[in-house]
């Protein structure tokens, strides 16, 4: 056989054999296994960032030493957390929750035991998506993976909707818009730049609309029993405007408590801070979907005029329709004042060391709010008696 046919054959066979070869690795299903476990893993803080439930979190880390790599403008900073419980610890003092969080995966790279995942997370939060790239070091202990080290890439922002567009029942929550000066302004829930928040008690609602790239901003106050405006204030294109009461005027104004809805229509006259310039507000209307139930509260230690001595025991439960955002305490015997809160709770019982204060009358004073605003607070007295 000629010598350059058998080489030709030769390669070709060699050739066949390499390709075979790859072939294997690329559909090695021990890799495709070890794969979608990573994904799962990974898969896991989308999970906890819509859910709230650290219990993803600890199931998706090891225990110990976790190295966490925060990318920020033109710097690093990395942080060692010794256990789950520390990281966890460190990030619910402003613990996420996203409407939606999807993290995709794009690349997976093996060597040995370890791996490294790369992909982009995405999450929705009050119609305002946002975006990170991350990176995740994984390692395999008895056939699973877990991650060791997190990278959180720096976020960008992409802004859902038309922040100009116009009201539509059935789509919209919150919405609030006017004229001014014969340009539009609009401030609604199907756009991340503009947010609308209300605060309520039994005697008056806030509305304030914001637009936190432009600064506009548009608040009032007004009786929840009279429809009487208490106060109102404005901000346009870096302009500030103030108003008395007298000098707007709301009309076809109609709140059902009842349907958990406000609506409005107003027009209006505002004074520039300088005290001469005015400004008309006209086609003013807002739409707000509202949970108007006022949380209750409920003080179940101390008792009113109770006497109490040494280390005493608040306990306090707060009943809602909705979620509660806090809870709030005030201890004073007019001259001492202690002040505590917590977060996300309706249910708090807290230890004081009532020696802190003087002997004699003391009152307690407890907020609290919920998730729409809705906010009230109760008071009692007690006397403290420890000499």
């Amino acid at each position: 056989m000629d010598r350059k046919v058998f080489l030709s054959i030769f390669l070709v066979i060699i050739l066949i054999f390499l390709l075979d070869g790859c072939s294997h690795h690329k559909n090695d299903p021990d890799k495709t296994i070890d794969q979608t476990k990573i994904k799962s893993q990974v898969s896991k803080w989308a999970q906890a960032s819509e859910t709230g439930d650290t219990n993803n979190i600890k199931q998706s880390m090891i225990a110990e030493n976790i190295l966490v790599v925060f990318k920020g403008d033109g710097a690093s900073e990395e942080r060692v957390f010794e256990t789950v419980d520390n990281f966890i610890e460190f990030f619910t003092k402003g613990i996420w929750t996203y409407q939606s969080s999807v993290i995709e995966v794009n690349n997976i790279s093996f060597s040995n035991n370890s791996a490294k995942a790369h992909g982009k997370w995405s999450r929705i939060d009050d119609y305002k998506k946002y975006i990170s790239l991350m990176e995740f070091d994984l390692e395999k202990i008895n056939d699973n993976w877990f991650i060791s080290v997190l990278h959180f890439g720096k976020d960008s922002e992409e802004y859902m909707g038309n922040e100009y567009e116009d009201f539509l029942e059935g789509k919209h929550s919150a919405y609030l818009s006017f004229v001014a000066g014969e340009k539009k302004y609009v401030f609604h829930d199907h756009y991340g730049g503009t947010s609308i928040t209300t605060a309520y008690n039994s005697d008056s609602l806030i509305i304030n609309a914001y637009n936190e790239l432009t600064g506009n901003g548009f608040k009032k106050e007004f009786d929840t029993g009279s429809s009487a405006v208490k106060s109102s204030s404005l901000s346009l294109d870096e302009n500030r405007y103030h108003s008395d009461s007298d000098s707007i005027n709301l009309t076809d104004l109609d709140m059902s408590f009842a349907d958990g809805l406000v609506t409005g229509r107003f027009t209006g006259t505002f004074t520039h801070t300088d005290g001469i310039e005015t400004i008309e507000i006209k086609e003013g209307f807002f739409y707000i979907k509202h949970e108007f139930n006022i949380p209750e509260i409920t003080i179940n230690s101390p008792q009113p005029a109770e006497t109490v001595s040494g280390e005493v025991i608040v306990s306090v439960m707060v009943n809602d329709d909705s979620d509660i955002e806090y809870i709030s305490i005030e201890l004073t015997d007019g001259l001492n004042i202690r002040e505590v809160s917590i977060d996300k709770t309706d249910n708090w019982n807290f230890a004081f060391d009532s020696t802190e204060f003087n002997d004699g009358n003391c009152s307690l004073v407890v907020k609290a709010e919920d998730i729409y605003g809705n906010f009230t607070s109760q008071k009692i007295n007690f006397t403290i008696k420890n000499n």
